[in-house]
């Protein structure tokens, strides 16, 4: 009987160390899962960022509305202020946009980052110079811009795995656009200028989420040139390195001023959806 007490002790006490490792495991387990699925790198920023558009015939992943008008200046224009006449003028022309390649730097609390855009028309522009005469035209136009800053404020909620920050960013937005007739002889403006730009950016993580806003605005007080420039994105990361972004992307930009002897006045908007793939490293 007495050593039958002992048998069932000694079982009794290898069901609680068996259990208490069998807890320990699943605890590990559960944590390894966890941090599988809400990574230590969380609150981690990458050095490098590479974003790409998503390309979709026919689409080029976003598409545009947009206002031109040009004034010429016309050869033996009459005497006086010129008339709405006598420009050359359209308006609401449908223009696709898509975005290039997107970049970006970071080194403890500053950043570089460098992206482009792409415009052309979808179809043709349909002037009328103040003879009446009609003929077609079109538009390209690239737009590059590149800019440095500083992270000056974050807040970090480790328990919600959520944390935001407010950057501050400097740079410059480079314009290259050319406005030209089927007949070149009728039309062929091409004009490039930069917009010093001063903008700011608010990235908000949650989880595997990454939600982004930002706007700047380009120009001098009194130039003859302006751009104002706003996104909104949200991107999700399967992985440490790769990740799927959804935003839409805002810009309008003006120039007024005398190219070739011809006097330019050009506006244009472009607003659409933005469909991006995401490298870390």
């Amino acid at each position: 009987m007495r050593h039958l007490s002992k048998i069932i002790c000694f079982l009794l006490f290898c069901q609680i160390v068996w259990g208490q490792n069998e807890k320990k495991a699943q605890k590990e387990t559960d944590s390894t899962r966890f941090k599988f699925t809400y990574p230590d790198h969380f609150f981690e920023e990458p050095s490098w960022r590479l974003s790409l558009p998503i390309w979709i015939p026919g689409f080029r992943g976003s598409f545009a509305y947009g206002d031109v008008e040009i004034d010429p200046g016309f050869e033996n224009q009459p005497p006086g202020e010129p008339g709405e006449d006598d420009k050359l003028r359209q308006s609401q022309i449908s223009i696709q946009f898509y975005l290039l390649a997107n970049i970006e730097y970071r080194y403890k609390n500053f950043f570089i980052e460098a992206d482009g855009m792409k415009a052309v028309l979808d179809n043709d522009l349909t002037f009328t110079d103040r003879d009446r005469l009609k003929f077609g035209g079109s538009i390209d136009a690239t737009i590059l811009r590149g800019y440095a800053g500083y992270k000056f404020f974050e807040k970090m909620y480790e328990e919600k795995l959520l944390k935001w920050s407010l950057r501050g960013y400097v740079g410059i937005r480079f314009f290259d656009v050319r406005v030209f007739a089927d007949r070149i002889e009728l039309l062929d403006v091409r004009k490039d200028w930069i917009d010093p730009i001063v903008g700011i950016s608010a990235p908000v993580a949650w989880k595997r989420w990454l939600f982004s806003f930002q706007g700047d605005f380009g120009g001098v007080t009194g130039s003859d040139h302006r751009s104002l420039f706003a996104a909104v994105n949200a991107s999700y990361k399967f992985s440490k390195l790769f990740g799927l972004g959804l935003g839409w992307a805002y810009l309008n930009a003006k120039y007024e001023g005398e190219v070739s002897g011809q006097n330019l006045e050009l506006g244009m908007e472009l607003i659409g959806p933005v469909v991006r793939l995401n490298f870390t490293f």
